[in-house]
């Protein structure tokens, strides 16, 4: 028996990125939905992306939620983060529908702490 790949989206390891590609400092935490250019990142040519955020906040809740290009607004559409206990640091991976031009939305909790994302991959 031989292997075979089957055509289809085919996935990118971006490597071993330095730092995050987005922190509590380059974002707004105003709970409101909000850009996110990750087109310096991602090429124009995927169609998912491969994210790991992670998160705290002053009290227990949202820390934030990750928004696909369809424009969901049901919350078991969307990609959330939450912490069911005050300043606990939690962490999630999600793969996203990404836009042709490399942007997401995202919005985050005012009583945010902490907050980090990194692209680790995408499909093309």
């Amino acid at each position: 028996m031989f292997f075979s790949r089957k055509p289809g989206l085919q996935y990118v390891h971006r490597g071993d990125p330095v730092d995050y590609d987005v922190t509590k400092g380059n974002i707004t935490c105003d709970y409101t939905w909000r850009e996110l250019d990750l087109s310096s990142i991602v090429p124009a040519n995927a169609k998912l992306a491969d994210i790991t955020v992670t998160g705290s906040t002053s009290n227990a809740g949202y820390v934030g939620i990750l928004h696909d290009k369809y424009g969901a607004v049901n919350h078991n559409l969307l990609f959330y983060l939450a912490t069911p206990v005050a300043v606990g640091l939690f962490s999630g991976n999600f793969i996203i529908d990404i836009s042709s031009n490399g942007k997401i939305l995202y919005k985050v909790a005012t009583t945010c702490t902490l907050y980090t994302l990194t692209v680790r991959g995408w499909w093309i």
